[in-house]
């Protein structure tokens, strides 16, 4: 991909391009660009490395023309791609950018509400429960999580595989 292919996209996704964050039961985030010109679409995905195009349909204001989108709905390669673009694009869209980086960034939460626990944080536990000095409840005050978690978690009865 040469710079310039790129400036060219970025200017493309600049102009009819957007970043949504689609909140809910199952939140996920997107980008997408849209065009009546399926030839115009494939050279962006050409230009960016990334993303799939689809047929959108036939309602375009221009008659029966039929709209085309790319889209990428892959955080690491959205976080990838708005990283690169954002500091060649309009106020407006760096809002749009970093809400959508911002959304990508945050905690998975569980569906009481709680971030879950990565790897890192599974060993960080085991080993604190290991070495002693502290409690089932200090840990799960600690992690946000219940007791029966931590118990769970250092007894190999949830994440054994971590």
């Amino acid at each position: 991909m040469s710079f310039d292919d790129f400036a060219w996209a970025i200017g493309l996704y600049e102009g009819e391009g957007c970043a949504t964050v689609e909140k809910g039961t199952r939140p996920s985030c997107r980008m997408t660009v849209t065009s009546t010109d399926h030839d115009v679409l494939e050279r962006f995905r050409d230009a960016v490395q990334c993303g799939t195009i689809g047929f959108k349909g036939n309602t375009s204001r221009l008659g029966k023309k039929p709209i085309w989108e790319w889209r990428l709905c892959r955080q690491a390669q959205i976080k990838s791609l708005l990283q690169c673009m954002m500091p060649h694009l309009s106020r407006r869209r760096q809002q749009q950018a970093q809400r959508t980086l911002d959304f990508i960034g945050r905690p998975r939460l569980s569906p009481n509400g709680r971030p879950y626990l990565n790897a890192h944080q599974i060993h960080e536990i085991r080993q604190s429960y290991t070495e002693g000095g502290t409690t089932l409840r200090a840990l799960g005050e600690l992690y946000e999580v219940g007791e029966t978690t931590i118990h769970n978690i250092v007894r190999g009865k949830t994440h054994a595989s971590v």
